[in-house]
């Protein structure tokens, strides 16, 4: 059974088909998706003077990196690698920045790397998370990405901040995290292996091991009497796609010239000859066997990831549609249009708020998923059914006056009436506040109609119009000061009539003056030889006169030689318990009244009053030539619309770029895939 990641790399590996994919994953590259959607990608991850430079050399086949001491990758550099077979011209390269410049000359290739770095980064040895761009086309290089990121780096030199380490680190962790990238971890041969940067980076990103690639480097450089067989063979440190060992160029062979090719000649040489390696499998030795192992990976990888990138677009496609949909059309820059499009906003806004508040179905309800809650019109009626619910359930209302209060205002407002007769005034003084405690509860009602009304009409104001604030507060601030006008007035009303119900006393209901006539029968007997009947008639105040043709409940009078009279206390007390006997009943009356007719008032004053204003006043306030030309759409949605736009315009290529090619058929690409 073969060591684990020493299976011999597939033979049979579709070389079109790969091209194909690879080409396409790099094509959505070109449309923008990666910036929206991770992309399959194989990133090289290794410590400074780890041997990545000349590894990514041996693999392109080319020699164009910068070469030097210190921090020289401060960029992440994509290699976007194209085969192109029986190619007639040089190979080439192409930057991104500059797509239209073919470059044949690999040592103006590795200027242009240097100077597109310290363009952006300087001179001063800053890293920065913004990658170059190479496309090499070679008949000799494979139909592969990689991205070169920048070495992790633990002491700063130069103008570089303290805490390079953890930049360097927190830049290879974005890169690395992603579940479609494939870590390419480069660990020299001549250092401790478990205490190698990138392959303790590696553990901790991808913990199973199963997307990292360990490629032992600087082989021919171990200490004398050491070699890495172990490593190789997967026995230190495993991982399931296991080690590949190079050998790399030297800074000396560098220095002498010496070509990639002819040291893929001396590496290949290497192996075969080495007292240890030349025993080991030849899948896990050399450039030409990584090579293979990362298009095998990499084939495998980007069939497996294809179809969840093609969910991934159609549900971004779906949210971003929706997100423009919620920005609404935008304004048009003609006045007339402009007009237009806002007398219908200012209806739509309209015709919600008079549903919320009447309670009445319209269309853009059911069209809108924004309808919240309970309608206003239900709120209000609640609120209206509250109001003197705790007076509902009491009858004793003249228990707010002890006795000895009604008492003293009986004596307090008698002055020169006959005994027996109570003024009119006392029943006032004594039900006035009664009354006066019910202004409160009927202004706090108008307060809390007022403001569900202000909450709601903000709301819908801000729903309809969200896209353009400037109309949006102009439009607010003339609801809010016709809402206060209707407020004001509604609660003028109010109290006037609660002046009324306070200072004039009448009624013509029935129950209250068939019950205002039932005076003891010992009191009408003893007061009768006090008076005449038409007296005994006038003091109890509830009978009709004779003359209108009315009986009289009164006792005839009667003839005495003595006078008769109550005892004062018999007296007062009798007139304390008639007394409340009258207010309550009569404030019940009252307040029964102004329960109804409080709820009327401010439906009417407040409610039907505001929907009648500011319909017309919203149209002749954008009419105004001034106001209409200060409405525009905020710059910030205006760069929204455009970004999501954007945004739909690369989704939407990149479907179509996934569905238009038939030769695609051997990967399922479509949204049915598992």
């Amino acid at each position: 059974m073969a060591t684990p990641g020493t299976e011999p790399v597939k033979d049979l590996v579709d070389a079109q088909n790969f091209k194909k994919l690879v080409s396409l994953i790099d094509k959505l590259r070109d449309i923008g998706l990666n910036d929206h959607i991770s992309m399959p990608r194989i990133a090289v991850l290794g410590s400074q003077s780890s041997g990545k430079s000349s590894l990514l050399e041996s693999i392109v086949g080319l020699n164009f990196l910068p070469r030097g001491s210190g921090v020289v990758t401060r960029r992440p550099l994509e290699l976007r690698l194209c085969r192109v077979r029986e190619m007639k011209e040089k190979p080439y390269g192409v930057f991104a920045q500059d797509p239209e410049t073919k470059l044949t000359d690999f040592v103006e290739i590795r200027k242009r790397i240097e100077k597109y770095t310290d363009d952006l980064c300087g001179s001063n040895k800053n890293i920065i998370d913004d990658p170059i761009v190479l496309k090499i086309y070679s008949e000799n290089t494979p139909d592969l990405t990689l991205i070169d990121l920048p070495g992790i780096t633990r002491i700063p030199v130069g103008g570089q901040p303290k805490n390079i380490e953890e930049v360097t680190k927190s830049l290879v962790t974005r890169y690395c995290k992603d579940e479609r990238t494939i870590i390419l971890a480069v660990i020299p041969a001549n250092a401790d292996m478990s205490n190698s940067d990138s392959l303790q980076m590696a553990q901790h990103l991808d913990p199973q091991g199963i997307r990292t690639v360990g490629v032992i480097t600087k082989i021919d450089i171990m200490d004398k009497g050491t070699d890495a067989k172990k490593m190789l063979l997967n026995k230190e440190i495993p991982l399931k796609l296991g080690y590949i060992g190079v050998k790399g160029r030297s800074q000396a062979d560098v220095d002498s010239n010496m070509t990639v090719s002819e040291a893929l000649k001396e590496e290949l040489s290497y192996f075969s000859s080495h007292p240890v390696y030349r025993h080991l499998p030849k899948e896990i030795l050399g450039t030409e066997f990584l090579v293979r192992k990362l298009t095998t990976v990499m084939y495998d990888h980007i069939r497996r990831v294809l179809p969840t990138i093609m969910k991934e677009i159609e549900f971004k496609i779906s949210s971003t549609e929706k997100n423009i949909a919620n920005l609404g059309v935008p304004i048009p820059s003609d006045h007339k249009e402009k007009l237009d499009q806002i007398w219908r906003e200012i209806s739509l806004f309209y015709d919600k708020f008079k549903a919320n508040v009447k309670g009445e179905y319209v269309e853009v309800f059911r069209k809108s998923d924004k309808q919240e809650g309970v309608l206003a019109s239900a709120q209000i009626n609640l609120l209206y059914n509250d109001l003197y619910k705790s007076y509902m359930l009491n009858i004793k209302y003249s228990s707010a006056h002890s006795d000895s209060d009604i008492a003293k205002i009986v004596d307090m407002y008698s002055g020169n009436t006959i005994p027996g007769f109570i003024r009119v005034d006392c029943f006032i003084a004594l039900l006035s506040p009664l009354v006066e405690n019910l202004r409160a509860p009927a202004l706090e009602l108008l307060e809390k109609v007022y403001m569900l009304l202000k909450t709601i009409g903000s709301r819908l104001m801000s729903e309809t119009f969200s896209k353009v604030f400037s109309i949006k507060e102009v439009l607010l601030d003339l609801f809010d000061k016709i809402l206060n006008e209707c407020r004001d007035s509604t609660a003028d009303y109010i109290n006037k009539f609660l002046d009324c119900q306070t200072k004039v006393i009448f009624t013509k209901d029935p129950n209250f003056i068939t019950n205002s006539v039932s005076w003891p029968e010992e009191l009408q007997k003893k007061d009768a030889a006090l008076a005449t009947n038409e007296s005994v008639a006038n003091r109890l105040g509830t009978a009709t006169s004779a003359q209108n043709g009315v009986k009289s409940n009164s006792v005839p009078p009667q003839k005495t030689e003595q006078k008769q009279t109550l005892d004062p206390k018999e007296r007062r007390a009798f007139m304390v318990k008639e007394m409340r006997k009258r207010i309550d009943q009569y404030f019940q009356i009252n307040m029964r009244q102004i329960a109804d007719s409080v709820p009327k008032m401010i439906t009417n004053f407040l409610i039907n009053e505001l929907l009648d204003k500011i319909y017309f006043s919203m149209f002749r306030k954008v009419a105004d030539p001034e106001v209409l030309e200060e409405i525009k759409e905020p710059q910030s949605v205006i760069d929204q619309r455009k970004y999501l736009e954007e945004t739909l315009k690369i989704l939407s290529n990149s479907k179509k770029v996934l569905l238009k090619d038939p030769d695609l058929n051997f990967v399922s690409i479509n949204t049915d895939a598992s």
